[in-house]
Formats: structure tokens, C-alpha cells, sequence
């Protein structure tokens, strides 16, 4: 019987064994899985701490986002505020000019109507006087002329006394030398029937001398007096 039950202690006492040797592993491993959860653990909670620093950054950053939205609407509320007044401003700006605009056309078209009625009247006055200038200067030119028409008269006349002093001159010098050379002797007779024609700018004194007479006795011999005119294309007898 002994004999007999030796295998079956053995194999219970391999089983005893090996239930040992599982249940120390199983605690091992559940030992292990236990760290191994709480280090999964510790990281899950150290990302959830990151996760809530990252969330408390967040809305902070959210909220300074707010903050600076909020600055900005009130900043565009301002400037629509501007706006408004600038457009409002703007108006009565452009009315303003519009109607200093309207009073200055106004002022400026009396000014230039005013400016032209006074150059209008100054041209008509400066006309008159020019007038009245130019009358005076046809009187004076009018003067002037009849000045110059008896100062011509005169100068004719001072030449014909001229003429009739050199004339003279010409009659008394061949007497002074006949009375000087001859005592007295009469001039020899020239032949008879000669003649000449008078030309333009001849004078009498010219020709007496050019043909050795006197002006006296060419005068004589062709009935002239000392105030007669002699003339182009006149025939003269010499004496």
C-alpha cells in the first residue's frame, strides 16, 4: 500500500509546488502591473496638473484676448464717435465756405462792376483830355505854321534886299573902277540884238556878270524894275 501511494504524494506534492510557485508569480505580476499603474498613474495626473496649467494659461490668454477686444470696440466706438463729429464738423464747414463763397462772388462782382464803371469813366476822362490835348496841339501846330509862314515871308524878304544890295554892289563897283581907271569913261557899247533865255536858279546879278553888264542896264533894257520876279524860260535882251 505504501508502495503504491508514493507516486500520487509525489504528484501532490508537485502540485502543491506548483501552486506555490503560481500564486507567487501571480502576485508578482500583480505587483508589477500595480507599479506599473501607479506609475501610469503619476503621469496621468503630472498631464492632467500640465493640462490645468495649460487651461489656467489658456484662459488667461482668453481673458487678456477679452480685455484687448473690449479696448479695441471702445477704442472703435471712439473713433466711430470722431468720425461722426468730423463728418458733422465737415458739414458745416462746407456750408460755411459755400456761403462765404456766395458773398465773396457777390463782393467780387460789385468790386469788378465798381472797378469798371471807374476805369470806364477814367478812360472817358483820359479820352477827353487827350482831346482837348490833341486840339491844343493842332492850334499850336496851326501856329506854328503861320509862325514859320511869316518867318519864310520874312526870310524872302531878306533875300530879295539881298539880292538887290548885291545887285547894287555889282552896279556901283564897275562905275568905282571906270571913275578909278578912265576918269569917267562910258562902258563901250555891246552889240545889238543879243538875248538869252533864263534858266531855273538863274539871277539877275548872274547873268549881268556871266555877260560883262550891269544889273541896271540889263533892268533898263528889259523894262524891269528892282522888285520884278525873274522867271524860268524868260528871254532877256543884253545890252
Amino acid at each position: 500500500m505504501k508502495g503504491n501511494h508514493w507516486p500520487l504524494a509525489a504528484l501532490v506534492l508537485a502540485l502543491c509546488v506548483l501552486s506555490a510557485c503560481t500564486s507567487s508569480d501571480r502576485m508578482m505580476l500583480i505587483q508589477h502591473n500595480q507599479e506599473s499603474l501607479d506609475s501610469d498613474l503619476s503621469k496621468t495626473q503630472a498631464r492632467l496638473a500640465q493640462l490645468d496649467r495649460d487651461k489656467a494659461q489658456m484662459e488667461a490668454r482668453l481673458e487678456e484676448l477679452g480685455q484687448r477686444l473690449s479696448a479695441l470696440e471702445s477704442n472703435l466706438d471712439a473713433q466711430r464717435k470722431d468720425q461722426a463729429r468730423l463728418l458733422e464738423r465737415l458739414g458745416q464747414v462746407e456750408v460755411t465756405v459755400r456761403e462765404n463763397l456766395k458773398s465773396s462772388q457777390a463782393q467780387m462782382k460789385e468790386s469788378l462792376d465798381k472797378s469798371f464803371v471807374e476805369a470806364r469813366t477814367q478812360s472817358e476822362s483820359d479820352l477827353r483830355a487827350l482831346s482837348a490835348d490833341v486840339q491844343r496841339l493842332s492850334a499850336n501846330q496851326e501856329a506854328l505854321v503861320g509862325q514859320l509862314n511869316k518867318r519864310l515871308e520874312a526870310m524872302q524878304k531878306d533875300l530879295q534886299r539881298f539880292d538887290r544890295e548885291i545887285e547894287k554892289v555889282y552896279t556901283e563897283v564897275p562905275k568905282m573902277l571906270e571913275r578909278a581907271v578912265g576918269g569917267g569913261a562910258s562902258a563901250p557899247a555891246a552889240s545889238g540884238g543879243k538875248t538869252y533865255t533864263v534858266q531855273p536858279g538863274d539871277t539877275l546879278s548872274g547873268i549881268a556878270r556871266d555877260h560883262g553888264v550891269t544889273v541896271e542896264a540889263l533892268r533898263e533894257v528889259n523894262g524891269m524894275t528892282p522888285g520884278s520876279v525873274l522867271q524860268a524860260g524868260r528871254e532877256l535882251k543884253i545890252p
